[in-house]
């Protein structure tokens, strides 16, 4: 159930408890519980969940990474449904299924796009970067990514790690840089990546590490006019936009999904994504 601010009380959805795996305190293992439904309100959509993916942001909230979480939690905030009971809400149909993802916009016909992190959100940035017009150069830790990357559209790859890509001037001035990666984040090298931006480009996060952004060199963001932005979720009217860009562009823009868990499976599935070895949505059929 979505709920909003107003305070407008109707009757109690008769269905007032669902099952959900809980997360009881940090480091605790996940429990099957039955829990309350909140109060089916006027301005309210009731909604089943069919799917629902696991990432990073499940996994920080769980162990408290960004600050004290209220416990229990219950995690999931990525999800396929069926909207099935509508009240007094605007622009929501009753439809088959409608996805809960992420925004890349204001990319330019033409730009050249740095995409940091293969991943749930880099394999997505690669597709949407490529399908709004942009050349696409990754940069990665991984040589094992590199086929993988090409597969998705990417035009270049950088590997990291390599001391050949880690000195010298940078053949490349990227527009816009994204990071999708928060692992590994606390011995990010700013000036290493911030030097491949050309004046006034945009460095942008997607993620949300639990470390410090250190050692940003300001001469740098200085001298070349550079803005470093955050992204994450759209507005309603971005994500309709995006909605209607996905459906134009079916055959560019899909997920990446090598198994579907079954809910049982939720702690295979959180290990797969805590060592980092999803290819590259992990998703629970519910």
């Amino acid at each position: 159930m979505i709920s909003s601010s107003s305070n407008n009380t109707n009757t109690k959805n008769e269905n007032d408890t669902f099952y959900g795996w809980v997360c009881p305190g940090k480091g605790q293992p996940l429990e099957w519980r039955k829990l309350s439904l909140k109060t089916f309100e006027n301005d309210n959509v009731e909604i089943k969940i069919t799917h629902c993916g696991i990432c990073a942001t499940d996994l920080h909230v769980m162990n408290s990474d960004w600050g004290p979480t209220d416990y229990p939690f219950v995690g999931g905030h990525e999800q396929e449904l069926i909207v099935i009971h509508v009240m007094n809400v605007k622009n929501v149909k009753i439809i088959k299924k409608t996805y809960a993802v992420k925004v890349l916009d204001e990319l330019l016909q033409g730009s050249v796009v740095g995409v940091i992190g293969i991943g749930g959100l880099g394999h997505f940035a690669i597709q949407w970067a490529k399908a709004l017009g942009a050349k696409v150069i990754i940069f990665s830790t991984s040589n094992e990514k590199r086929k993988d990357a090409e597969m998705l559209g990417a035009d270049e790859f950088i590997l990291t790690t390599s001391n050949n890509n880690m000195g010298g001037s940078n053949p490349y001035l990227l527009s816009h840089m994204i990071l999708c990666t928060s692992f590994g984040i606390h011995e990010f090298n700013w000036s290493y990546y911030l030097s491949f931006m050309e004046p006034n480009g945009t460095f942008i996060l997607t993620t949300a590490p639990e470390a410090f952004l250190n050692g940003i060199p300001v001469h740098l963001i200085l001298q070349r006019q550079l803005s470093i932005v955050g992204a994450a979720v759209g507005s309603p009217k971005e994500i309709q936009e995006m909605l209607i860009f996905v459906n134009e562009h079916l055959n560019e823009i899909k997920p990446w999904i090598e198994k579907i868990y079954s809910m049982d499976q939720i702690e295979e599935a959180i290990q797969v994504v805590k060592k980092g070895q999803a290819k590259y949505r992990v998703v629970l059929q519910v």
